[in-house]
């Protein structure tokens, strides 16, 4: 897929200058800049528009998106939807997990619950304050950008490090009290290994594609969203499945 140094180059060939680019793209010329700079990414619409405008053939683009469409299915599929869509989504239900932990006095449920929610909420938060913060700075490098990712990776090892002491944590609370399962703790604790690897990963192959031109290390940039989206659908089975057995019990 191209990357920003594609973007402007296409650009600079067309003979179109920042400010006339982000007028036919109805954008600003601080998201065209933060395109070829690597902050942030065109959407699909975008990313065509661009190339139409700079009389750039289309047909092979079409044919390796419809490949990729085509070789990775169900997650390619899922990331159609919005990231902030999905977020949302995926908060409402771990918030429905937490109410249900709540009302059944099931501690690992209620202690899963919570620390996922947190985690979620604190990433989209830091994600959102480093995006803007990075905007507004001039002459960023792919380690600024990669900080992004380096900042999830540090979240998810600290959500990581507390599920693991999470029976030392719940004895400590009013938790201790309520009935608790352990039985799909090692499921959610691999999970948050998963999300910290994943970050990591993500952002040392950053590194290597834009700071050091290794173009072919993009795997795990390229379908990160569809990535995560498997991580979440995984914790969302995992706390599904201990429902069904906290209801299975009480019969």
């Amino acid at each position: 897929m191209l990357d920003g140094s594609d973007l402007k180059s296409v650009r600079k060939n067309a003979g179109i200058s920042q400010t006339d680019m982000a007028k036919k793209l109805d954008c600003d010329r601080r998201t065209i800049i933060n395109y070829e700079q690597g902050v942030c990414e065109p959407k699909t619409s975008q990313l065509f528009r661009w190339l139409s405008v700079c009389k750039i053939d289309l047909k092979p683009l079409a044919a390796q998106l419809q490949g990729m469409k085509n070789s990775i299915l169900i997650l390619f599929t899922i990331a159609y939807f919005t990231p902030d869509i999905m977020m949302s989504s995926y908060v409402a239900i771990l918030g429905l997990f937490l109410v249900f932990g709540i009302i059944r006095k099931s501690s690992s449920i209620t202690f899963a619950a919570v620390t996922l929610l947190l985690t979620s909420l604190l990433e989209y938060t830091s994600l959102q304050i480093l995006v803007s913060f990075l905007a507004g700075l001039e002459n960023k490098t792919a380690w600024h950008s990669s900080s992004i990712f380096l900042s999830q990776s540090l979240l998810s090892f600290f959500a990581l490090i507390i599920f693991i002491n999470q029976k030392r944590i719940i004895k400590c609370t009013f938790l201790h009290s309520w009935k608790h399962s352990y039985s799909y703790s090692l499921v959610l604790t691999m999970s948050f290994a998963y999300f910290t690897a994943l970050t990591a990963a993500a952002a040392v192959e950053f590194i290597l594609n834009r700071q050091y031109a290794f173009k072919n290390f993009n795997f795990i940039y390229t379908y990160y969203e569809s990535l995560v989206y498997f991580g979440w659908a995984v914790v969302i089975a995992t706390l599904i499945t201990m429902a069904l057995e906290d209801l299975k019990q009480n019969k």
